[in-house]
């Protein structure tokens, strides 16, 4: 395939990270080059096995995967157990992986990637920014070397999730985000705006457990059983009956479906300072605006067909 889209994934694979990984390791048109980890949903560390375990559960072929930040650049790290279980994955035991740690962390692999494959990478983020960050200190040619940046993250109109403006990965590390979003990549935002409206429903897990490939049955189970604790965090959290927001799934899907999504160009910046600001995502849509690169916010999708055409890869 000519169009094949080639991707380095950051992550910090929770539950719903490893449903974008499998989603993006199913569609043909999709190539993973590499997995770097990043702290959130747990730590990096447990973020990497989570990442091999995953890839195992539909026999993708051995890539990089790194092990990075486990902590924000400034502050201390706090994961996110009480959403996603103490092992990320919502407690799901998975078989261990013979897969091995890249020796470079996540920071060096990223720059080595881009700059040996210079404007033919899409760089897909899915957790805290830290380690683009620090990749940046390292080669602030990075924007320029990597194809376009897809992050999930942030919000513009939709309440926050750890604050009333403020969403989970762009809070984590607010001066992260903030080093990235100034950077100048050709970058898209997908968030709270439309990964929170978008669900995933247990009908919908019957009618991919009735549906699915039969080499796709081993992952297929998996979601269920890990989908379960997210189901019952997010009737907790938001009042949602039996089905869960579709965050980073979102993400990897609009960045092999961009038409699936209205996005909007604005100059943006990220808050790094008070108490319920601090990972606030600001656009500024004033004829005489502030001097940010612009930022690409989808506001609208289509949420049905979105969620359809995710579980079309594992068909």
């Amino acid at each position: 395939m000519d169009n094949i889209k080639r991707l380095i994934i950051d992550c910090d694979t929770g539950i719903d990270d490893s449903l974008a990984l499998l989603f993006a390791g199913l569609r043909k048109d999709l190539k993973i080059e590499a997995i770097c980890s990043v702290f959130g949903n747990c730590s990096a560390h447990q973020a990497a096995l989570n990442s091999m375990k995953i890839l195992d559960l539909i026999g993708y072929p051995d890539i990089p995967i790194a092990e990075g930040e486990n902590k924000p650049l400034i502050g201390e790290a706090s994961f996110a157990v009480n959403v996603h279980g103490a092992n990320g994955i919502g407690g799901v035991e998975l078989p261990e992986s013979r897969r091995k740690l890249c020796e470079l962390n996540s920071v060096d692999l990223l720059v080595k990637l881009a700059r040996e494959n210079p404007g033919e990478l899409i760089l897909v983020t899915l957790g805290r920014m830290t380690n683009v960050a620090l990749a940046l200190k390292i080669e602030p040619r990075l924007p320029k070397l990597i194809k376009k940046l897809v992050f999930m993250g942030g919000t513009i109109y939709q309440e926050g999730n750890v604050a009333p403006f403020v969403e989970a990965n762009i809070g984590g590390d607010p001066l992260a985000a903030q080093k990235v979003l100034q950077a100048g990549f050709d970058s898209i935002q997908v968030g709270l705006d439309v990964t929170q409206t978008t669900h995933l429903t247990g009908e919908d897990l019957k009618w991919l457990a009735a549906n699915c490939c039969k080499e796709n049955e081993k992952a297929v189970a998996y979601l269920r059983q890990a989908l379960v604790s997210y189901f019952a965090f997010n009737h907790e959290a938001s009042g949602m009956v039996d089905c869960c927001p579709v965050h980073d799934p979102l993400a990897m899907l609009l960045t092999v479906e961009p038409q699936l999504g209205r996005i909007e160009y604005w100059p943006a910046s990220v808050e790094t300072k008070g108490r319920y600001t601090a990972g606030q995502i600001i656009i500024d849509k004033r004829l005489h605006h502030e001097d940010w690169p612009l930022m690409g916010c989808v506001l609208e999708v289509d949420h049905r067909k979105c969620v359809e055409t995710i579980l079309q890869a594992f068909c």
